[in-house]
């Protein structure tokens, strides 16, 4: 599920992509992914794309949030949160919100997970 959004985000051009794995720690779901985009329409594209893209890999939407603003989208996938954010939001203050700060991040910069430790690099497409 989780590579699906990535790789419909990346289609679209999000930026700073990251991605927490609360597994064991959250209730509200086991991956929230984040991200950013420069512009409203471009925040509305990725939303497109991955709701597309998710739905056609058979992940059915739960709910969606912030739309109608274009500064932000939330799409809820159940076990998969996914948060679009213009860049003028900081992405720092949704990871606090989470309080895991230093907790099992996944810093995405390509596709194939590597594990080390806590943290999850994705390094190289698939």
């Amino acid at each position: 599920m989780l590579e699906v959004a990535v790789k419909a985000a990346d289609s679209k051009r999000a930026e700073d992509i990251v991605a927490l794995d609360l597994e064991g720690i959250s209730f509200i779901a086991d991956e929230y992914l984040i991200m950013q985009a420069p512009t409203e329409r471009q925040v509305l594209a990725i939303a497109d794309e991955i709701v597309d893209q998710m739905e056609k890999a058979g992940f059915a939407l739960t709910r969606q949030e912030g739309r109608r603003e274009g500064q932000w989208v939330l799409l809820d996938y159940g076990d998969l949160i996914v948060h679009i954010l213009r860049m003028m939001f900081v992405i720092s203050i949704t990871l606090k919100s989470f309080g895991v700060m230093h907790q099992k991040l996944i810093f995405l910069t390509g596709w194939k997970r590597i594990h080390s430790n806590e943290l999850w690099h994705f390094c190289e497409p698939l």
